[in-house]
């Protein structure tokens, strides 16, 4: 090989190893002895100078050089910028070459120290100037090159010590000594790729092996049990001198308590029928532990390594019953990604930070929840002590200090009371809103909390939330979300917050009313209603809306009524959920124009159709349940045959190019002369509310052969 690249490479190296041997000779020469060693080292330097001379025409370009120098300073200065530059560039390729690359460019001193005595010579015009430099600057390169030349700098020193300070000595020692350790680097590469590929063979072992050591480690623990009994076996297993790595016992009595545990001893108690069995991919790993007999069984799920630094892993477990008892143990495989499940994740979390702090103390774990690094996007651990003071939040440090109920989101959400309040030992699920810290907006947040030693530990995910824009269900999503207040907080801590007028959002808020007599308990929108006898409920068109809402669901059902809109003061078309809940009835809604309701049903209605199908579809349109006070969908079929219409049940299956309004007109075949754009057309109908033919508009719309449809009574 002998491209300009490696020539220079080579040039590079040997000026390296010039400084070097100037630097170790300069260093090495104190008192006497040294004043001798220099003495030598110049007089067979100066013996050079006649064969250097016969060898000028080799290095015409350097002498050039070197002649244009005023004098001996100059041209040290200017070898050793260019020494310099060398340095750094050989670092650069260096840096960008693969390491196995290292040991055929440092050999090359080998054949390159065959120059040495021509540098040498040709950088020493003046010995009281140039040493100096050459010695600072070789200096310079050991320090630089330390860690990628570990040890080359202890071989030249034992070299020198070894060799003596004889010029001609020294250039051999170094010689020998760089050949020697880079053999040395080669054999400890060749020596990494075969432990690398030991160490592959040694995993693949310990895996092919491992259920055999699992069930080995279950039917030592049944020994001691049979020879030492049960009290002393529960005892020797609850300690963790009884772990090997992640080689652990875990044993149930009779009732499926977990009555050894030593890497989570929180557990011990616990029915592994419970949510304990339930690992976070939401596997029922204990109902099959259950079902274990003398024989024994493997049970495949997720859980913590203790030797993993408690991450989650595929675990495969060995659980056999004796006397009544099951014994169990596992081996764990490889790590598992859980980022796309993000309740799986959040509590993962969770229990991850109780693990640790088992583990690591109390001052650990604080500390590192409280570090940012802990942070993992939207994802991170908060905890509180038994007082309900947090003491640990990464994002928000400044809540560090606080009460959990003194911490609220920017809408006024009681969030970290309902935290706390939500908090149980086993854990449970809590939702709020609170201020997503990557995107910067308040949103819906999941968490996963328990109670722990008396202590809270919470981690939770943010649901991509339902725009505005969906009216319907951001009004079903803000009932949602009272509905779990109402569950953590009781009525007090709900009415609290939603009789707030932070919790009005526009035309967005939510009432709550006692089921048995419609009376308001909370809204804030209308604070005036607050504890009143109700009013009768009925709508400017006289619609009975009260008799609507009592006869919501715990499945919610929608009710449409003229209502005042707090965000225009003006009464309008109201659209609201409501859901039946422990006694209590929640709403909240939307207002929308008739007309604009009107194609939001019709949308609504083929949606379905294209989900549940079109017999499902034709069944719900003609249900009572479908009926929205005035509004309601009809269906007409390819065959112009009216399949769909839930007020007018005598009107289904007839030719609906036959129907005609109060007055005549034929509202049939204008309602099937439609296209896939839509349609409006105008004709006096029944009003299922007043039960009088009023003028009506509707909207139909022609969707895979069909057409469905919905109108309006009144302007």
């Amino acid at each position: 090989m002998n491209t300009p690249l490696y020539r220079w490479r080579r040039g590079a190296v040997a000026i390296m190893a010039a400084a070097l041997v100037l630097a170790m000779t300069i260093g090495a020469c104190g008192g006497d002895d040294n004043a001798a060693a220099l003495n030598e080292a110049q007089a067979s330097i100066a013996a050079q100078r006649a064969e250097i001379d016969a060898l000028s025409s080799q290095v015409s370009g350097l002498q050039a050089e070197l002649a244009s120098a005023t004098d001996a300073s100059s041209a040290a200065s200017a070898e050793a910028a260019a020494l310099q530059a060398a340095i750094d560039g050989m670092k650069m390729e260096m840096d960008d070459e693969p390491a196995e690359d290292y040991s055929d460019n440092i050999r090359s001193l080998e054949s390159d120290i065959s120059d040495l005595s021509e540098a040498i010579a040709e950088n020493t015009d003046s010995m009281d100037a140039f040493p100096n430099a050459m010695s600072a600057i070789a200096t310079t390169i050991l320090s630089e090159h330390a860690d990628e030349h570990d040890g080359l700098e202890a071989a030249i020193q034992k070299a020198f010590d070894e060799h003596g300070v004889a010029h001609g000595q020294l250039e051999d020692a170094i010689e020998e000594a760089v050949i020697d350790l880079m053999d040395d680097i080669a054999e400890g590469k060749e020596e990494e790729e075969r432990t690398a590929g030991l160490l592959e063979r040694i995993e693949w072992l310990e895996q092919a092996v491992a259920p055999a050591i699992t069930q080995a480690y279950v039917e030592e623990a049944i020994r001691r049990y049979n020879t030492e009994g049960r009290q002393a076996t529960l005892d020797h297993y609850n300690t963790a001198s009884s772990v090997d790595g992640d080689l652990y016992l875990f044993v149930l009595n009779e009732n499926y308590e977990l009555i050894v545990h030593p890497t989570v001893p929180s557990n011990i108690g616990m029915d592994i029928r419970g949510p304990l069995g339930t690992d976070i991919t939401g596997k029922n790993y204990g109902a099959e532990f259950v079902t274990a007999d003398e024989r024994g069984k493997w049970v495949d799920y997720v859980y913590l390594n203790p030797a993993g630094n408690f991450e989650y892993e595929r675990k495969h477990a060995w659980v056999v019953r004796h006397e009544n008892l099951i014994f169990g143990s596992g081996w764990y495989e490889r790590e598992v990604s859980l980022m796309s499940a993000p309740a799986a994740y959040a509590r993962a979390l969770v229990e991850q930070a109780v693990a640790r702090y088992d583990a690591s103390g109390h001052d650990a774990t604080i500390a590192h929840y409280n570090d940012s690094a802990s942070v993992d996007g939207q994802y991170y651990v908060f905890i509180g002590d038994r007082n309900d003071v947090m003491l640990a939040h990464a994002v928000v440090p400044e809540n560090v200090g606080k009460r959990f109920d003194e911490v609220v989101s920017p809408d006024g959400y009681p969030a970290g009371a309902q935290v706390a309040a939500a908090a149980v030992e086993g854990g449970a699920w809590t939702t709020y809103t609170y201020l997503n810290a990557s995107t910067g907006n308040v949103e819906t947040k999941h968490s996963w909390v328990t109670r722990h030693n008396g202590m809270i530990f919470g981690s939770g995910w943010y649901e991509e939330g339902t725009p505005k824009t969906d009216a319907a269900g951001y009004a079903q999503a803000l009932v949602q979300r009272a509905v779990h207040l109402y569950n953590d907080l009781g009525l007090e801590g709900a009415a609290a917050y939603y009789n707030t007028p932070e919790s009005v959002d526009g035309q967005y808020y939510v009432f709550i009313l006692r089921a048995s007599d419609l009376r308001t308990i909370a809204n804030g929108a209308r604070p005036e209603l607050v504890n009143i006898d109700p009013p009768e409920r009925i709508d400017a068109t006289g619609y009975a809306y009260g008799e609507a809402f009592a006869s919501a669901t715990d499945e919610g059902k929608w009710v449409s009524y003229v209502f005042l809109n707090p965000a225009t003061d003006e009464p309008e078309s109201k659209h609201s959920w409501i859901m039946e809940h422990d006694g209590l009835l929640f709403g909240s809604g939307w207002y929308a124009a008739p007309a604009e309701y009107t194609q939001y049903l019709v949308r609504q209605a083929i949606a379905r159709y294209e989900s549940e199908g079109r017999e499902a579809t034709i069944a719900y349109y003609n249900s009572p349940e479908s009926v929205d006070g005035q509004w309601y969908v009809y269906i007409v079929d390819e065959n112009d045959i009216l399949v769909a219409h839930a007020v007018s049940s005598a009107l289904v299956n007839t030719d609906a190019k036959e129907i005609v309004d109060a007055d005549g007109f034929e509202s049939g075949k204008a309602t099937i002369d439609t296209t896939e754009e839509g349609k409006w057309i105008e004709y006096r109908w029944p009003n299922p509310v007043s039960g009088e033919a009023e003028k009506k508009r509707s909207w139909s719309v022609k969707h895979d052969g069909l057409v469905f449809g919905s109108g309006y009574h009144g302007e």
